[in-house]
């Protein structure tokens, strides 16, 4: 058993990198804030088939969601569930764009409270 657990994490350390895709202007990660019962969004540039990956931490005010959409306004991924309320503001979502093009990252925020947030879009 531990012979397969040790396999298993040498598997995904080889791996891991792998399937490294990113925008195709990478950014470092920002700071934004979202207004009690708004929205933020940010427009990036994705590049076809490859893993994309954003990730949003609040500043524990409320609670956030976080959804990408495509150029034709279609929800490709989102998060917007929290199982506890201690990360009812942690977000991360991942995909793999189906073509090279322009995707909305857009933050969510379900509370009465802005909520500061960072966010890193990968």
């Amino acid at each position: 058993m531990k012979q397969a657990a040790c396999l298993g994490i040498l598997g995904i350390l080889v791996l891991g990198n792998l399937g490294g895709g990113a925008p195709l202007q990478p950014r470092e990660p920002a700071k934004g804030a979202v207004e009690p019962f708004g929205q933020t969004s940010f427009v990036d540039g994705f590049e076809g088939r490859k893993r994309a990956c954003v990730i949003a931490i609040g500043n524990g005010a409320s609670y956030l969601g976080l959804y990408v959409f495509d150029r034709w306004g279609n929800c490709v991924a989102k998060d917007d569930t929290a199982d506890t309320p201690m990360a009812r503001d942690d977000l991360a979502v991942e995909w793999f764009p189906p073509e090279t093009g322009s995707y909305i990252v857009e933050v969510r925020n379900f509370g009465p409270t802005i909520n500061r947030f960072t966010i890193a879009i990968r």
